[in-house]
């Protein structure tokens, strides 16, 4: 129960009431008889000593638990403490028994299957690695695979840039940063890295803070202990990569007999570096292609609807978008208006400036008319000279006024046309303006503003003629959709 109440404590913050716990708990185990329950309490206590800066009592409290495991005949978590903390081999040494021909044997076959269980999470580790496909996946994985094999309170993982000497440094928590950058914001020792990349090999350091190639670093200021590995990751010869652990509760923490299996995950770290590169590069690709793909589609789209010359809607859109709005309106019993649209004696002015002026004309007067229509309204090119205007929700009157400025919109252009009475380039316009009934077709439509198109033509040109149909019980004046 003591034991209970100190990871309580200590889980709440409550330093002084989880540090006479675990004293209570201690005090309580020494009576009894089972040692798994004090190497426990003692490797509890002494964890909890370490988290909080006391070294020395957190480490001789470890070393403690470590005989208490001992004695228990906990083989393989002796070989674990061991492995995180080299130092307790040391603190624990001593007078060791002689043992029995079969209890030394058992202790052999302990030790085999330890570092089988090594061999076997360096494996997995690998495998792990190479499951990714994404740097930064990848660079969280190591991470998490470094600290857990290593005991590293710290692990970076630092890619080589585009340019000579450059490093970038990643985290967690933000965007990649360049080396220097780090080195100011004290994430991590730039002359370790430096060191590391100069001489291409593995570079283990006790203890930093002693260590006269690193200890003016502005990194280790009011740091007591710093052990480091830095490993540059090399691959076809070029240097890809840094890894760098780090751990500030010990020294010492890194060791030459550990350094080989490290050095396994960062052989494979390199190969997944690379297939992550190219997985990306591949992503990049595909999206690049699928987004040209996408522009090339909306581009295709737009083609299909638009006249190549005038760059209105073409007829196929006119008569989409015509029978979209007759249906509208139908549901709505609102009115519907049309405007077909001519340009007078057009065929003279090709025969007189040639196809190429004409073509001009055309486009010139299509953007006039495009400019002068609403934002609700339809403009396009129906065919040759003759052009269209849909208007949705425009009674006659609307409509009417509509067609009034696009014809003077049109003369005030004064685009020359010498074979016609007034010099200058003018259309004729037939508007109507209905609310579509089930028994009528869009064509209905169509054919009354043509009718309408051909009395201003017959009545001298440059004029606009309105149809009047009959109206119906339903037909009623309407208000436009937009301020006309």
């Amino acid at each position: 129960m003591r034991l209970v109440e100190a990871e309580r404590a200590w889980t709440v913050g409550d330093f002084r009431g989880a540090a006479y716990a675990f004293d209570a708990a201690q005090c309580e185990v020494a009576t009894r008889t089972r040692p798994w329950h004090r190497a426990l309490i003692l490797e509890r206590a002494a964890r909890f000593q370490l988290a909080h800066g006391m070294v020395a009592a957190g480490t001789m409290l470890l070393a403690a638990a470590r005989r208490q495991y001992l004695d228990w005949g906990a083989a393989a978590k002796v070989s674990q403490l061991d492995w995180a903390n080299p130092a307790l081999r040391l603190e624990s040494a001593g007078p060791q028994p002689v043992l029995p021909p079969a209890v030394e044997f058992a202790a052999h076959r302990s030790a085999f299957t330890t570092g089988t269980i090594d061999l076997l999470s360096v494996f997995a580790a690998s495998q792990a690695l190479s499951s990714e496909t994404s740097i930064e996946c990848l660079r969280s994985r190591v991470v998490g695979i470094l600290s857990a094999m290593t005991g590293a309170t710290d692990v970076h993982l630092l890619l080589r840039g585009d340019r000579p000497h450059d490093w970038l440094v990643s985290s967690d928590d933000e965007d990649s940063v360049s080396l220097e950058e780090a080195s100011k914001r004290g994430i991590l020792p730039s002359s370790v890295i430096w060191y590391a990349e100069r001489t291409r090999t593995p570079v283990m350091v006790a203890d930093a803070t002693h260590d006269d190639r690193f200890n003016r670093d502005p990194y280790f200021t009011d740091v007591n202990r710093c052990s480091l590995l830095a490993i540059p990751i090399i691959n076809r010869n070029e240097l890809q990569a840094m890894l760098l652990l780090e751990n500030r509760m010990m020294r010492d923490a890194f060791t030459a007999d550990r350094l080989e299996g490290i050095m396994l995950i960062a052989g494979q770290l390199a190969v997944s570096l690379d297939n992550a590169r190219v997985y990306g590069s591949l992503e990049r690709r595909v999206a690049e292609r699928t987004e040209e793909l996408a522009i090339a589609n909306r581009r295709l789209e737009q083609l299909s609807v638009t006249d190549p010359l005038t760059g209105l809607a073409n007829r196929r859109h006119l008569g989409e978008i015509l029978d979209l709005e007759w249906h509208r309106a139908q549901r709505q019993t609102t009115p519907l208006a049309l405007a077909m649209i001519d340009i007078d004696h057009f065929k003279s002015y090709n025969d007189h400036f040639g196809h190429a002026a004409g073509d001009q004309c055309l486009q010139r007067v299509a953007a006039c008319l495009a400019a002068s229509t609403r934002d609700t309204d339809l403009t396009a090119r129906y065919g040759g000279e003759e052009f269209a205007v849909v208007m949705p929700g425009a009674d006659t009157g609307v409509a009417s006024r509509i067609a009034h400025r696009l014809r003077s919109a049109v003369a005030e252009l004064t685009e020359p046309h010498p074979l016609t009475t007034k010099r200058i380039v003018t259309v004729s316009i037939g508007v109507v303006s209905i609310v579509p009934t089930s028994t009528e077709e869009t064509e209905a439509l169509v054919e009354l503003a043509d009718s309408a198109l051909y009395r201003a033509k017959s009545g001298g040109r440059n004029q606009v003629e309105v149809t009047h149909p009959p109206l119906t019980p339903r037909h009623t004046d309407a208000s436009p959709r937009s301020g006309e």
